[in-house]
């Protein structure tokens, strides 16, 4: 158990000494006001969208000769 917590508080040690060592080698941090950032560009929201308005409905015979199977054409006598 005793081991356990050593290597517990080396990994947080490391962690700590490690995490604050990007601030002290000069490196530019998010809350600094002088940092470069990129150019916000706008874009629609609705853009790619498709309109889904209601539309009236097809007559059922019509709809009913779209979606049944094509019979094949009757030979001549």
């Amino acid at each position: 158990m005793l081991y356990r917590s050593i290597i517990v508080l080396a990994a947080a040690a490391g962690a700590i000494a490690f995490g604050e060592c990007g601030a002290l080698a000069g490196e530019r941090t998010p809350d600094d006001p002088a940092a470069k950032a990129p150019r916000v560009r706008y874009s629609s929201v609705m853009a790619g969208t498709k309109a889904y308005m209601p539309v009236d409905p097809m007559p059922w015979g019509d709809v009913n000769r779209r979606v049944s199977p094509k019979l094949p054409p009757k030979p001549k006598p």
